[in-house]
């Protein structure tokens, strides 16, 4: 919590059981989670349509780059993947 305020992260995770898991650590912190989103689809939906303080992102959902669809780049953002062209 920022000056009252419930921080809001917005959880994008194609594998469900993995979004649950965050989702819990997310709540468990005393945060609020946006989502999640379970497709690029649906992540680039909640982006248009809710406000959020930072992101959880899993940045290859359906052989996009989530990364590249967020609408707020001022969010802070935590990307993970299993790709070793992430650090490049």
């Amino acid at each position: 919590m920022i000056m009252g305020k419930e921080l809001r992260l917005l959880v994008v995770e194609n594998e469900r059981l993995i979004a649950l898991y965050i989702e819990d650590m997310v709540r468990e912190a005393g945060m609020q989670v946006v989502g999640p989103a379970y497709t690029l689809k649906e992540a680039e939906d909640l982006t248009l349509s809710t406000s959020f303080d930072g992101a959880i992102l899993d940045i290859h959902l359906d052989g996009g780059n989530v990364s590249l669809t967020m609408r707020e780049p001022a969010a802070p953002q935590l990307k993970f993947g299993n790709d070793e062209r992430m650090g490049k």
